[in-house]
């Protein structure tokens, strides 16, 4: 058995915030922070480790900059669901992290250190790449130095590897891409995903995270997307020790929607398969 059970990180897919198109404004925010207390209810429930917020609603996404009526936003969802995790008497290590879609993580870093977070997730932190929201290039410079700036430097950085819903403009093996994301972009910890949200990466993808866990084995390596209660002991038979952490948010849901709301039974089952996980 492991000495550690990996850790799972649920995702809070935030409903449409005001501003966004499809942002219910008779309902409010009341309606958007409702939504994500039941979420968060069913995770802490099951003893996951933590959860990402994620301005999943917003769709569509503004490729970096967003606008401060989302910024306040989230800072208001994520405190009061600060609140309620307190209130619950939650294991002190439980864990909260902010993505703000598609890539702000200027805006993320200053929702975190408002909110006590303890990481962001940056989809593309260098490079550039082709994106339903056009090319975006990855800004680890500032992104580092504005952690600096602001005194956040307690809020780590996970940053995506060949992040999905995009391309690379020039294509680097995974190996590659890793080691520069930590050696020379700053990343603190990876993500490794499939090309679109719930779907998993090719289990080539996976043969090659062990190495890359040999040759940076302080730096804690995710899995972003697609894990599932039909493919999980197929992935950790490929992946062993080597993998640190799960980020899980469409097989937790009803019917395996991401769309919908997230569902007891799924994640009790889900969560059942991590507790069984032998290496």
């Amino acid at each position: 058995m492991r000495e550690k059970r990996v850790q799972v990180i649920g995702m809070l897919h935030l409903d449409p915030l005001p501003g966004s198109p499809h942002h219910d404004e008779h309902a409010g925010l009341d309606l958007v922070l409702a939504n994500a207390i039941n979420d968060l209810n069913v995770y802490l429930d099951h003893e996951i480790d933590g959860v990402i917020f994620e301005n999943f609603g917003d769709v569509p996404f503004y490729p970096g900059t967003v606008p401060p009526e989302t910024l306040s936003s989230m800072t208001w969802i994520i405190t009061k669901c600060q609140t309620f995790i307190n209130k619950r008497n939650s294991h002190e290590n439980f864990l909260v992290g902010v993505n703000v879609l598609r890539n702000d993580p200027i805006g993320a870093l200053s929702i975190a250190l408002v909110t006590g977070s303890h990481f962001i997730r940056v989809n593309i932190h260098d490079g550039v790449s082709l994106t339903d929201q056009g090319l975006i290039q990855g800004k680890a410079h500032e992104t580092l130095r504005y952690r600096r700036n602001i005194g956040a430097n307690e809020v780590k950085i996970l940053a995506d590897v060949h992040v999905k819903h995009a391309t690379p403009l020039v294509e680097r093996e995974l190996h590659q891409e890793s080691l520069e994301l930590v050696k020379r972009g700053g990343a603190d910890g990876l993500i490794f995903t499939g090309p679109m949200t719930g779907i998993s990466p090719r289990m080539s993808t996976f043969e090659c995270i062990p190495r890359i866990k040999l040759e940076i084995p302080k730096i804690p390596l995710f899995l972003g997307s697609g894990v599932n209660h039909d493919n999980i002991l197929q992935i950790f038979d490929i992946v062993g020790n080597s993998i640190d952490g799960m980020i899980i948010g469409t097989a937790f849901k009803e019917g395996g929607k991401v769309s919908r709301p997230v569902e007891r039974e799924r994640v009790k089952s889900l969560m059942a398969l991590v507790n069984d996980i032998s290496i």
